[in-house]
């Protein structure tokens, strides 16, 4: 099972390099896997990065995986108890985040460090994931549990008291952007029919957004997400971060 594996991999005394292998033998399975994480490694050594892989306890349910950049590094961190058959899945969308990262794609900076800062990022890296497991044929996989969540999250957000409408507004445009299929139903989620004006303005500018054109076009859209979403108050703390010729 894989839990006992990771297990394992914990005791081993190269811990690292045994884990990385474990990712590398899962990826060799699919036809064009280990092309995939060839080319990721490929853009980091552009910006003088490393890929790195690391297990993590969690009491999160929906957390399965995160990846953080670091000065030398990506690290992506998996929850030491994922499923064996969402392993896969998880592995191909957060090489897509480190694909969006590696290429000096823009990120938010925000000095509190709130849930708003990873999602108005991921307005963006979400769809960049999906652009690029395309371009690898792995997109069936790195979508395979995407559909089955769709009324799960319109209930869970239904449900959920948002603090103001700025956070609600970004939560929307979040789901849209991460779930392309619950487009059809997004007059079922809360705040969408009194937001509409705002969001699809919003939505159109990340669709019509093609993250594998320059940085500097990522970077105009989403300051203009930024200022659009100033006008329901978005906290002037959160700005962009231009990361073009960093590295």
């Amino acid at each position: 099972m894989l839990l006992e594996e990771l297990e394992r991999l914990e005791r081993h005394e190269q811990y690292d390099n045994a884990l990385s292998n474990l990712i590398a033998t899962r990826l060799n399975q699919l036809p064009r896997g280990q092309k995939y994480i060839s080319d990721v490694e490929g853009l980091l050594k552009q910006i003088g990065k490393v890929l790195e892989f690391d297990l993590t306890d969690t009491k999160y349910a929906d957390f399965k995986a995160q990846t953080r950049e670091f000065k030398k590094s990506i690290l992506v961190t998996f929850r030491r108890d994922i499923k064996e058959e969402e392993l896969l899945t998880v592995l191909i969308h957060e090489l897509g985040e480190v694909d969006y990262l590696a290429r000096n794609l823009p990120i938010v900076f925000n000095e509190k460090e709130d849930e708003v800062c990873g999602r108005l990022i991921e307005f963006f890296s979400h769809p960049h994931v999906r652009r690029v497991a395309s371009i690898y044929s792995l997109d069936e996989i790195e979508g395979k549990f995407r559909d089955t969540e769709i009324l799960t999250l319109i209930n869970n957000h239904n449900k959920t008291q948002y603090k103001n409408q700025v956070e609600e507004v970004i939560r929307v445009c979040w789901l849209l952007s991460t779930y392309p299929n619950l487009n059809d139903q997004r007059e079922q989620l809360k705040g969408y029919i009194e937001n509409k004006g705002l969001i699809n303005k919003i939505h159109t500018i990340i669709e019509e957004t093609n993250t594998l054109n320059t940085p500097e076009m990522v970077e105009i859209s989403l300051e203009k997400v930024i200022s659009l979403l100033r006008t329901v108050n978005l906290p002037d703390y959160i700005v962009m971060k231009k990361r073009v010729g960093k590295g």
